[in-house]
């Protein structure tokens, strides 16, 4: 698929210079495939919207926010946000990543991009914790 200036059928050097706009575009390839490719609709919406966030000139507001670290954002920023949880959660991310339960939530968590709603909440609920209402 072409996602923005990633194309996948002519590859380019480019893209494996990570903060590069090819870069962004095949991760965002990838990801999109991944959503489709689990056919349902929640998935679609959010590969759709994750799309045109990135590569309309708008932001979509249920897309646009991740806490997630990544590229796009820049070393500063990531350590900027990273710096922030501790400061302000440690104590409780110490004590869930302490927990075996909550630890294994955090785990399955950390695999999905926080943007997916509705994943996020099935994951949670499926590890029901005292720790994660902290």
């Amino acid at each position: 698929p072409l996602v923005g200036p990633y194309d996948e059928a002519n590859p380019n050097p480019i893209e494996s210079i990570p903060w590069t706009d090819t870069a962004s575009g095949r991760r965002l390839a990838v990801q999109m495939t991944e959503l489709f490719n689990k056919q349902s609709t929640d998935e679609f919406a959010l590969a759709v919207m994750l799309f045109f966030n990135q590569f309309s000139g708008h932001k979509v507001p249920w897309v646009q926010h991740s806490i997630d670290v990544t590229w796009e954002k820049g070393p500063y920023q990531n350590a900027k946000e990273i710096y922030s949880m501790i400061s302000k959660c440690g104590p409780c991310i110490t004590k869930c990543l302490a927990d075996e339960n909550c630890k294994a939530c955090i785990d399955a968590l950390d695999v999905i991009d926080t943007r997916d709603q509705v994943a996020s909440y099935r994951t949670v609920v499926s590890y029901e914790s005292e720790l994660l209402r902290d």
